[in-house]
């Protein structure tokens, strides 16, 4: 079962998010950060989903969704029944017509590895379908999924389901996990030419399986980290929230608004004016 189940309801400023956290049973930790669930009868909006550490795996329990652009390039593509989003290092745009009902797992990267069973960058700065990648088999789990009436038994369910697609007999070169441990535990700020002779192996290996098990470079992860945990950090004012960036090894400003241009489209000060209550997403 899933541990932790947590609800909250959260003044988004447009209307209420329910929103349902739990972390994964203890036989999943090392594929799956998270479950969640969110719902919102909320009128029309359009935002900004931010780029984070993780690959998400969404189930649509409610209207179609939008996506305008991904990978920071516009397009124009419904999303009705559900999809993934892998790892992205631009913002993707989503509009949201009428009310939302999601709920999702937020796979560790190489937990992604493990379920889609090829490299990573296949999906990377890209959002499939989930019935590209599953097929019609992924409609009867979709199906499930509505006709179950709280969010604690629809983790349950997905969590069944992880333990059947997982592969979890796949090897993984032992030092992966171990590095992917320490750029995320150091916030990004450990160098790539240090991690490889840490972990005593040449930088061109650490590239070429950072990309196949991961989706992005070693240097491209990092830099993710430290701005995902920057984004997860709260502050009383936008000052302050400057200051734990400078911590995080943003240097000066300029290499904040360089890496928050490339990352958002947008300024840091522009990101913290219109973010969202939890700081994933900014609405535009």
């Amino acid at each position: 079962m899933p541990l932790n189940i947590h609800t909250q309801t959260i003044d988004t400023g447009i209307g209420d998010w329910i929103f349902t956290e739990a972390q994964p049973a203890l036989d999943l930790a090392d594929s799956v950060a998270s479950l969640w669930e969110g719902y919102g009868d909320l009128p029309p909006f359009t935002e900004k989903i931010l780029p984070r550490t993780t690959v998400e795996l969404m189930f649509n329990l409610g209207n179609p969704h939008k996506v305008l652009a991904v990978d920071g390039k516009a397009c124009d593509k419904p999303y009705e029944c559900g999809w993934l989003s892998g790892m992205q290092q631009r913002f993707l745009t989503v509009h949201t017509p009428n009310g939302s009902h999601l709920i999702s797992v937020s796979l560790k990267p190489l937990g992604a590895w493990r379920l889609l069973r090829l490299p990573l960058t296949d999906v990377t700065g890209r959002v499939p379908l989930i019935s590209s990648i599953w097929g019609q088999q992924i409609d009867s789990l979709s199906d499930q999924l509505l006709s179950i009436q709280t969010a604690a038994q629809r983790f349950t369910v997905l969590e069944n389901w992880l333990r059947q697609e997982l592969d979890m007999a796949s090897s993984t070169p032992a030092w992966l996990m171990h590095a992917t441990q320490q750029l995320e535990n150091s916030r990004g700020q450990i160098g790539i030419q240090q991690l490889s002779r840490k972990l005593g192996i040449s930088r061109s290996l650490l590239h070429r399986d950072f990309r196949e098990h991961i989706g992005l470079a070693p240097k491209s992860y990092a830099r993710l980290c430290r701005f995902d945990f920057l984004l997860k950090q709260p502050a009383k004012n936008y000052n302050a929230w400057l200051d734990t960036a400078e911590q995080l090894g943003y240097y000066d400003d300029s290499h904040l608004y360089r890496d928050f241009r490339a990352i958002t489209g947008t300024t840091p000060r522009e990101y913290w004016r219109l973010r969202t209550p939890d700081g994933s997403a900014m609405y535009i």
